[in-house]
């Protein structure tokens, strides 16, 4: 095993990927799923390496969605892949 700078990073990920398993289960709730970033933005514009106002733009050119911040328009995106994923709508 090989330990480097990032392993205290790593750990502190795995920790809370445990309680939110651990928290899901309790509340008898789906797993949580993960979506990579760059994936998002290559789904949202073509592009994994799209900007902030890009995903903003996409959002409003493909779907007439006008955003307030990127926030919002990350939280759109990522509820149009996961229903894109599933087949959800």
């Amino acid at each position: 095993m090989n330990v480097n700078s990032h392993f205290y990073d790593m750990r502190k990920l795995c920790e809370l990927r445990g309680i939110l398993l651990e928290v899901c289960d309790e509340l008898e709730l789906p797993e949580p799923v993960f979506v990579n970033v760059m994936s998002l933005k290559k789904f949202a514009t073509g592009n994994g390496k799209a900007s902030k106002v890009d995903m903003i733009k996409a959002a409003e050119s493909k779907y007439n969605f006008h955003a307030k911040n990127d926030d919002e328009a990350d939280a759109f995106w990522i509820f149009k892949y996961y229903c894109n994923k599933y087949r959800v709508f």
